[in-house]
């Protein structure tokens, strides 16, 4: 049996993908884990509260207070449209 380049690649492909798959979920899941620490998620509820109020002393449109994150992209956009 002939081993051409095509096998060793297809090898190589499919023994990376179950060496990586099961790192990369481990991951992302202590990635969750983390960001939805109490810790956490009281300094995002005060970033939130404070971009907020400075969005409101400087009369940009008003953020829905039970939004999970702030998008800074999405109100930059509005902006530029609501000020033309």
């Amino acid at each position: 049996m002939r081993i051409d380049k095509w096998d060793l690649f297809m090898c190589s492909l499919i023994g990376g993908l179950v060496i990586c798959n099961p790192l990369i979920g481990v991951y992302y899941g202590v990635k969750w884990i983390i960001n939805h620490t109490p810790s956490k998620i009281k300094n995002k509820e005060e970033q939130d509260l404070e971009i907020h109020k400075l969005e409101q002393k400087l009369g940009l449109i008003r953020k829905n207070n039970k939004a999970l994150h702030y998008d800074p992209h999405y109100y930059k956009i509005n902006l530029i449209f609501i000020s033309n």
